[in-house]
């Protein structure tokens, strides 16, 4: 039940409950701890990341490690293998060298094979001794040529050997007065990596070695445990050619030590914030009255300042008993000025007075209208307002009748813009019945033109025979007789037009487009005559019924014509136009075809605008009106080029 409350006051500031002081407290604590968690969590996390540099820090260690090693075996070996050819250049027994050979193969088991080959005796000695179907040594003559040529020691690419597995060849070249040969030594990949990386190593640590397409030419690993993402890379040379060592360290489960203070910081924080439910869920409790409280006066005052429709109620005797802020605003009179008033109220419009109080008494009766209706009042400063009123019948808690509420709204701008858009059609409907007429005035205008033309051209012809005394009465009733057929032509075409103009429907019959166009060679060829202009008619073959006006038709092929002898005017020699008309299928084809210069590019694509001519005095309307008929009879119009000239072409639906 809505109750007089213009003189209410919000009610005063209420100072904070003990509820909201423990719930103030507990906040206080809850902040502290979570402090604390979040603190725990950053050392943790300081800590792994910590750990994970000082593993990234150990695993490059141990690649460099690795790879210092690898490296000084390699260059051990070569050091010898530089002795033992300085040893064959000063001269040795072929005995002695086996020896050495099987001696420095013992002492260097990562190397798979050494060999001696002698250029000049064409000998060869190594160590072991050859094995049948080996063919290893072939990979070695790039790089024995290498060493050559520059006269120093030479490492090759990695290949693939025989039992699978992976070496590189380091040739030494000896030269001297009375020797020329190499010194070649096979190294296997895996065996270097088995022999010189140790076991602690290769317990921490994946180590392998990748060529330059990224593929394993050997693995050196002592677990079967995942690996991480810390992985380290660095050239693996001497060999050089693309190999590398990669390094990646190996996944090492930390245990419960390692998810055990992870899992205590979320498991704290979730029961940091289960208390944190329970003290909320206490205080609303405590406060629950003083909330319903607030929240009711603050939706109140709130839809009261929202809303942007009048509300006004009144009691049974018509008195004003509430208006919200925008019926206020509307009227502009205050909720002083108004609540309390009887009728007649300040905001009736004097001039409608009695009209007002008569829809008054009505609603206070019950009888006032249920879907709302219109009625004019004039606001405080006597701006007229135009008000759109919904009445309901106001009932209290007990379901009694105490009033009657109503929602306003004010339409002043509404209906203002509403007699601005009927003005404004009015005025849009009087400038197209302007341009309607401006149109029919310019259409016939062109089209009438084609038939006073052929009148004239008879009228002259016949003057010229009267003159020259050659008068026949056969001859006069013939021009005569065209005469009348071009007059009633000029008829028919006003007439249609006319009907055209004001979408109204043409005749509709069947009719041959064969006999159409005979019939507009009769009406055009004495215009085409005397310009030196001979028109082509292709011989009939199959029918070609359409449904349609004949007169429009007519129209259309005159005018295609006529635009074809004059694209020609002015051009010298024979001068010819050819018609022909295509029947028999679904569609009904004419085209004309004139042997003029042709259209440009540019004017091609605008064609069917209106008003655009490419003659010197045209009305551009022809080639439009041509379209419109057309497409009203359900076809289409195109232009097609031709060498020479070009074509104007229509087709409609053919008559089954």
């Amino acid at each position: 039940m809505l109750q007089h409350h213009t003189g209410a006051k919000p009610a005063p500031e209420r100072e904070p409950s003990e509820g909201w002081r423990a719930y103030d407290a507990g906040l206080l604590g809850a902040g502290a701890l979570i402090a604390l968690l979040l603190l725990v969590a950053a050392a943790f996390l300081v800590t792994e990341r910590t750990n994970r540099e000082n593993r990234r820090v150990e695993l490059i260690n141990d690649s460099l490690w690795v790879e210092q090693t690898l490296r000084f075996a390699i260059d051990s070996a070569s050091s010898e293998l530089v002795r033992m050819a300085s040893d064959i250049r000063r001269g040795i027994a072929p005995g002695a060298i086996d020896g050495q050979l099987e001696q420095f193969h013992r002492i260097h088991p990562e190397i798979a094979r050494i060999a001696w080959a002698d250029f000049r005796s064409g000998k060869t000695h190594s160590a072991p001794s050859p094995e049948p179907r080996d063919t290893a040594f072939l990979s070695a003559l790039d790089v024995v040529a290498s060493a050559r040529a520059f006269g120093e020691s030479r490492f090759g690419a990695a290949y693939a050997d025989p039992g699978g597995g992976w070496r590189f060849d380091l040739a030494v070249p000896v030269s001297g007065a009375s020797v020329d040969g190499v010194l070649i030594a096979a190294f296997s990949i895996g065996d270097l990596l088995r022999i010189h990386i140790p076991w602690w190593v290769a317990q921490k640590n994946l180590i392998a070695v990748i060529d330059a397409d990224g593929a394993s030419v050997g693995v050196k690993s002592a677990v079967a445990a995942g690996l991480s993402d810390n992985q380290h890379t660095i050239p693996f040379d001497p060999p050089g050619h693309g190999l590398a060592l990669v390094a990646t360290r190996y996944e090492i489960p930390a245990g419960w030590t390692g998810w055990a203070l992870p899992a205590t910081i979320p498991l704290m924080a979730a029961i940091v914030g289960a208390s944190l439910l329970l003290l909320r869920r206490n205080v609303r409790r405590r406060q629950a009255a003083e909330e319903r409280l607030r929240s009711e006066s603050a939706f109140r005052r709130s839809m009261e300042d929202a809303l942007t429709v009048g509300m006004r109620a009144r009691d049974r005797e018509g008195r004003i008993i509430y208006a919200n802020p925008a019926f206020c605003d509307m009227v502009g009179y205050s909720r002083d000025e108004l609540v309390g008033r009887a009728p007649p109220m300040p905001y009736w419009d004097r001039d409608t007075l009695e009209h007002t109080r008569t829809v008054h008494d009505s609603i206070l009766a019950g009888q006032g209208p249920k879907e709302g209706f219109e009625i004019r009042f004039r606001r405080a400063n006597g701006e007229p307002l135009d008000a759109l009123i919904y009445e309901a019948p106001l009932n209290d808690a007990d379901g009694r009748h105490v009033g009657w509420m109503a929602s306003i709204l004010d339409v002043t701008e509404r209906k203002r813009m509403g007699e601005l858009s009927k003005i404004h059609a009015e005025e849009l409907a009087r400038t197209a019945r302007l341009v309607s007429m401006g149109e029919m005035a310019s259409t016939l205008a062109h089209e009438i033109n084609q038939p006073l033309t052929a009148i004239s051209t008879y009228a002259s012809g016949l003057a010229d025979q009267v003159r020259n005394g050659d008068v026949k009465p056969a001859a006069i009733a013939a021009v005569l007789t065209k005469v009348s057929s071009q007059s009633r032509r000029a008829g028919d075409i006003v007439r249609h037009l006319r009907e055209f103009t004001r979408r109204a429907q043409p005749r509709d019959e069947t009719m041959d487009l064969h006999e159409i166009a005979s019939r507009v060679a009769g009406f055009i060829e004495a215009d085409l005559a005397r310009n030196g202009v001979e028109l082509a008619i292709a011989p009939p073959g199959r029918p070609a019924r359409v449904r349609g006006d004949p007169v429009l038709f007519e129209q259309v092929i005159l005018n295609l014509v006529r635009n074809a002898a004059e694209a020609m005017s002015g051009q010298a020699g024979s001068r010819g136009i050819d018609l022909s008309i295509q029947g028999g299928g679904e569609f009904a084809t004419v085209r004309v075809r004139d042997h003029g210069p042709g259209l440009a590019a540019e004017m091609a694509e605008k064609l069917f605008t209106p008003f655009l001519s490419t003659k010197p005095h045209g009305t551009g309307l022809g080639l439009n009106i041509c379209r419109s008929i057309v497409e009203l009879h359900g076809g289409r119009i195109w232009h097609e080029a031709a060498d020479p000239g070009c074509i104007f072409a229509f087709s409609v639906r053919a008559e089954t």
